[in-house]
C-alpha cells in the first residue's frame, strides 16, 4: 500500500469514527479505531502524540460502549487500554501535560459510574 493510499484510508477511516461517535455508535467506532490506529502507527510510529489522542479515543469509545450497555465490560481489556495510555501519555506528552489531566479525568470518572 503506497503512503498516499495508507493517508487516505486513515483520514476516511477518522472522519468515519467522528460520524460514528455522533450517532452515538461506540462499538463501530471503538472497531474502526481499534483497526485504524495500527495504520497511523506505520507512520508515526508506536509513541507519537497522534497516536496517544487516538488511543484516548478509543479508551473512550469503549468506556461509552459499556456506559449504555452496548456491550459487556471486560475488565481485563479495560485494564490494558488504560494503562497503554497511561504510558504512550507519560512518553509523548509527560505527567504535567493537560492530557494527562484530562485522561486522569475520565479513570476517575468511570471509577465514579461504576461505583
Amino acid at each position: 500500500m503506497t503512503d498516499a493510499i495508507l493517508y487516505d484510508l486513515i483520514e476516511e477511516n477518522l472522519k468515519r469514527h467522528s460520524q460514528l461517535t455522533k450517532q452515538r455508535n461506540f462499538v463501530a467506532a471503538f472497531e474502526l479505531l481499534n483497526a485504524t490506529i495500527p495504520l497511523v502507527e506505520k507512520i508515526t510510529g508506536h509513541f507519537a502524540p497522534f497516536v496517544t489522542i487516538l488511543n484516548a479515543k478509543l479508551l473512550l469509545c469503549k468506556l461509552m460502549a459499556i456506559k449504555i450497555n452496548a456491550i459487556d465490560e471486560n475488565p481485563n481489556e479495560l485494564i490494558e487500554l488504560r494503562d497503554q495510555l497511561r504510558t504512550a501519555i507519560c512518553v509523548t506528552h509527560g505527567l504535567e501535560h493537560s492530557v494527562y489531566k484530562q485522561y486522569e479525568s475520565l479513570i476517575n470518572e468511570d471509577r465514579a459510574i461504576r461505583v
